[in-house]
């Protein structure tokens, strides 16, 4: 009997362990069938800002998988070279957006994030392949490098990807005529590089507003109305209610990131020509037949031209400094007549030649040291028009040899760097 529940004892001690292995081997038969409760969600990514993903499908990866990541950085291109100087501070709170691949329009980011105290946002465990970076659009910031920018996203890297912006300056000109509200159209022309638009104000309409520009030198010139007279000109920047510049027409504007500037031209209207009264003979004088007057001839119709002179230097030193510029045409055949040449400080300017013959007129630039400045416009050729000003542009960069913003040198021009004029003057579009 004894031997008999021994037994029994000892059979169900056995089939408890059997069952405990059946036990287990249904388990890890679930789990291999993927019915075991699910992994914990791969840890969000490590970032300044919160990175927010779009969707499910958009998560970041296991880390199991070979991933990569992006560093967006975001700084103030105060220069609006491209390049973030060491002067020149991060910006936080900006928006990035991650798409993968080329965007397309109304497409959807996988990912999105706003720059931290450092000035940059971190998207991680991303797949490797080509991602687009692109940052949010802010009021009165112009891009420096693109809104968009494509990256590679490659296995265990690090990609990078910097986005600079600049403060865009803005102009607005106002017309003011002497009488008050004269419909009288007058036209202007804004220059900014080799780049300029045409506009035209009265006293009783709205101002001229140029949009966003990048900081640099401007131009604005008023053409010659017949029946007025310009009497004065003044800028003044908005913001620190200090006078811009008050220079005759044309007025040259050096333009700051973030600068509102507000042009007023006044223009006086002229006084009609006074008729002079013929006496009427006295009853007691006999009238004499006056001499036949020999038919006067009439007069050639003429033309201006006015130059303008702009001196940019950049961070270099000013220095008293003398150019001069000449035109050969149809009133000066020679160019070396002693009116045909006209010379310019350091600070630049314009000159107007009036009287002059219409046809087409050379403006050169002679004597100019170019082993120190780079000239555009020198020897270009504009039309001068019957009852009409024609107005052409002469532009002198100086350039920096030694870097620190010294007077020019007299290196030889092989060992001088080259400027790029492209650094310092960009002109987008105007917005009317």
């Amino acid at each position: 009997m004894n031997k008999l529940a021994t037994e029994m004892q000892g059979s169900e001690m056995r089939g408890s362990r059997f069952r405990t292995a059946l036990a287990l081997t249904f388990v890890v038969l679930l789990a291999a069938l993927g019915t075991a409760t699910p992994a914990a969600a791969a840890p969000a990514p490590t970032n300044p800002q919160d990175v927010t993903w779009a969707n499910l499908s958009t998560l970041p990866p296991t880390p199991a998988e070979p991933v990569g990541s992006i560093s967006a950085c975001k700084f103030d291109d105060a220069n609006a070279n491209g390049v973030q100087d060491a002067d020149e501070p991060s910006i936080s709170d900006w928006q990035m957006s991650v798409y993968a691949g080329s965007v397309e329009q109304g497409e959807q980011p996988i990912a999105s994030g706003g720059t931290g105290e450092g000035g940059f946002v971190n998207f991680e465990q991303l797949l490797p392949g080509q991602y687009t970076v692109c940052e949010g659009e802010i009021e009165g910031w112009l891009p420096t490098i693109g809104l968009c920018q494509i990256v590679t996203v490659v296995s265990e890297q690090e990609t990078s990807v910097t986005f600079g912006n600049v403060r865009g300056g803005r102009i607005l000109v106002e017309k003011v005529t002497d009488p008050t509200g004269a419909s009288d159209a007058f036209s202007f022309l804004l220059s900014k590089g080799e780049t300029s638009v045409n506009f035209s104000l009265t006293d009783s309409g709205a101002p001229f507003d140029s949009g966003l520009l990048f900081p640099g030198v401007c131009s604005i010139a008023e053409s010659a109305a017949e029946g007025w007279t310009l009497t004065d000109v003044t800028c003044v920047s908005a913001h620190e209610e200090d006078v811009v510049s008050e220079l005759p027409n044309p007025v040259t504007i050096n333009l700051q990131a973030g600068q509102l500037v507000w042009c007023t031209f006044t223009n006086t209207q002229d006084a009609p020509p006074t008729e002079t009264a013929t006496p009427e003979p006295s009853p007691s004088e006999t009238p004499q037949p006056t001499p036949s007057e020999t038919p006067s001839e009439t007069p050639q119709p003429v033309g201006s031209l006015t130059v303008i002179k702009l001196v940019i230097w950049n961070d270099v030193a000013v220095t008293p400094t003398t150019f001069t510029l000449c035109i050969q045409g149809a009133s000066f055949p020679t160019g070396a007549e002693s009116d045909a040449c006209s010379t310019f400080d350091e600070a630049g300017g314009s000159h107007t030649w009036p009287s002059l013959t219409p046809g087409v007129y050379t403006v050169t630039e002679i004597n100019v040291d170019t082993e120190h400045w780079v000239v555009e416009g020198s020897g270009g050729s504009v039309e001068v028009v019957a009852d009409a000003e024609a107005t052409y542009t002469v532009t002198n960069i100086v350039a920096d040899v030694e870097g620190e913003g010294d007077p020019p040198t007299s290196l030889d021009p092989v060992d001088e760097p080259g400027v790029n004029v492209t650094q310092y003057i960009f002109f987008p579009t105007v917005l009317r």
